[in-house]
């Protein structure tokens, strides 16, 4: 074996590694909302022209799911806060008033969950 082979071994690895960084798609990942941040029930007085529209969702099991739900439904025009209770099931959107209740039920379900209106 020549007295080198370690050597371009190595620097074929590192060739075929940057090859692949270079080939990689960009990064996806979006840190996710801090559930402890998000409230369970809306509070305070609704302002003028605001309701407070609230939906069943099944499949929320944890914190997590409410950082995923609160997350399609910020977005939304007319969206102004957005509450979830995991343990209730429960999810409630301080939104104007000319927000459809079908928008966001259409939004929130996806993957396992399933919303309804209450």
């Amino acid at each position: 074996m020549p007295k080198h082979s370690g050597l371009l071994a190595l620097l074929a690895a590192g060739g075929v590694l940057a090859l692949i960084a270079l080939r990689a798609n960009a990064p996806t990942y979006e840190v996710p909302v801090h559930a402890a941040d998000i409230p369970l029930t809306i509070q305070g007085e609704v302002p003028a022209g605001h309701v407070v529209r609230t939906f069943e969702v099944d499949g929320i099991c944890c914190q997590s799911c409410a950082g995923k739900l609160q997350q399609v439904l910020a977005p939304i025009a007319g969206v102004e806060r957005v509450a979830v209770d995991p343990l209730r099931k429960e999810v409630q959107a301080l939104v104007r008033a000319e927000v459809e209740s079908a928008a966001l039920v259409q939004a929130m379900t996806f993957d396992k969950y399933v919303a309804r209106a209450r």
